[in-house]
């Protein structure tokens, strides 16, 4: 008899839905951000309550339900809660540099409005010997498709990035943390729009000062 153990493998979730209530619920919280929080006048590292879902969840029934539902499939047990949650708008050229998310287990995005020109989520391997390039460890980066009316989820020790929106077309999504235990929420870094949407407006250099995607 053979067993088979998979060890610390980095597991990633996309879940997707058809639902049109869905879709209606997150452009009318596009619409009431958008009103209700017109200037730039936070900055993310001074936020100390980064919470969309529990501000606007009397909108967002169908939405939430859906979403713990995927959440609850994906941690197997329903004993953790949302600990962040923000609305993200990229602006041509905007992009997200690599970073990861502290003080949670689980980290997702939803994805609301994205086309192929808004590019791909990057993950970069976790392998600490990736840049020895031994044992078979080839590859740094991979890409995620993105697709609307999809959520992905991931480790929250995971680093990754996104590529450069090279359409006039915003892409909108939704970040979240979710904390299996008890724990401080941690900052996200970026411009805000009131206290629940980040602006990415601006592309993001590599090491070796090109615009991510023109790096070799």
């Amino acid at each position: 008899m053979n067993e088979v153990l998979d060890l610390f493998p980095t597991r990633l979730n996309i879940s997707r839905h058809d639902d049109s209530v869905i879709v209606d619920e997150i452009n009318h919280l596009v619409a009431c951000c958008e009103k209700e929080e017109p200037s730039f006048n936070f900055n993310a590292e001074q936020n100390d309550n980064i919470n969309l879902f529990d501000e606007y969840r009397p909108i967002l029934p169908v939405f939430l339900t859906w979403l713990t539902d995927a959440v609850n499939e994906y941690v197997g047990h329903e004993h953790w809660r949302f600990s962040e949650s923000w609305l993200n708008i990229y602006t041509k050229n905007g992009s997200q540099p690599i970073h990861n998310h502290k003080d949670c287990q689980v980290s997702g995005c939803y994805y609301h409005q994205t086309v192929e020109e808004h590019g791909d989520l990057i993950t970069h391997n976790p392998n600490s010997y990736i840049n020895l390039d031994v044992w078979g460890c080839t590859w740094k980066t991979y890409p995620v498709k993105t697709y609307p009316k999809s959520a992905v989820m991931f480790p929250s020790f995971l680093m990754h990035s996104t590529e450069n929106n090279m359409s006039d077309l915003p892409k909108i999504s939704i970040g979240f943390n979710v904390a299996l235990e008890r724990g401080k929420q941690g900052g996200i870094s970026g411009q805000w729009l009131g206290k629940h949407t980040l602006i990415h407006d601006k592309p993001y250099n590599m090491l070796d000062g090109k615009s991510y995607g023109q790096s070799e």
